[in-house]
């Protein structure tokens, strides 16, 4: 078995009313690690008259946009019947060894009782850079929180629960990522690699932060295989963030 017939269904959430040209990126993307069958849903621009955007300080209509698009896609899987469900992001990026990181951790994944995993973690002690061990094999560990949603996998029995999740994230005026801990405080359990198979593409335009461009250092995983190499990273990003203040 493998990850493309793993799950039940796929959706990639795209904009294409802001950023159309990310279409043939990750269709080819997705093809290169076997997935040739997944459904567009297509996220819809928030109007500045929405009431949500009263939650939201400074207003955060691209948030809401994604937040509504990633409903559709667990209402599509409801009404598909899959019994589960993996959300991409138009700017979803693989690590070129995905297929054999997949493979080592297949069968953990299909005993483990998981309501939502993410392909990716956030460092220890909310480090931005994950350090991973470089001779141990890929496994699943326990989540708590988490930051980026280019890949989430949810199962059925907890559509409902994720759902409420983004509806509480709307009414308190979170990110869509927030969405990890108040799932997590419904009753999800939340599963992540301890490896980082999915990441985020760098050079292109950010549909949430303006038009600012991520670049392609370290920016596509946010993870390296040492402490010793964690060192520097942690340095020049601690620099590139004191910069952007």
């Amino acid at each position: 078995m493998s990850f493309n017939n793993f799950f039940g269904g796929f959706c990639v959430i795209h904009a294409p009313f802001v950023c159309a040209e990310r279409k043939p990126y990750f269709e080819n993307e997705l093809q290169r690690i076997g997935i040739d069958k997944f459904h567009i849903i297509e996220a819809r621009p928030v109007l500045d008259s929405d009431f949500r955007l009263l939650k939201y300080r400074p207003k955060s209509n691209g948030v809401l946009s994604l937040i509504d698009a990633a409903k559709s896609c667990i209402e599509f899987a409801k009404k598909e019947k899959w019994d589960s469900l993996v959300i991409f992001e138009d700017d979803i990026i693989f690590r070129k060894n995905f297929s054999k990181l997949w493979e080592q951790i297949e069968n953990e994944a299909k005993e483990s009782k998981f309501s939502i995993m993410s392909l990716h973690r956030r460092g220890a002690d909310n480090r931005l850079i994950t350090v991973e061990k470089f001779f141990q094999r890929n496994k699943i560990l326990p989540l708590i929180h988490n930051m980026g949603t280019q890949c989430v996998i949810v199962k059925r029995e907890s559509y409902d629960k994720l759902l409420e999740a983004l509806d509480i994230c709307i009414e308190k005026g979170w990110p869509y990522d927030f969405f990890y801990g108040v799932s997590g405080s419904l009753g999800c359990k939340l599963v992540a690699t301890s490896k980082n198979l999915a990441g985020q593409r760098g050079g292109i335009k950010s549909t949430l932060q303006g038009s600012s461009v991520r670049n392609n250092f370290y920016s596509s995983f946010f993870s390296c295989r040492t402490f010793i190499e964690y060192i520097p990273l942690w340095i020049y990003y601690s620099i590139k963030n004191k910069l952007r203040k």
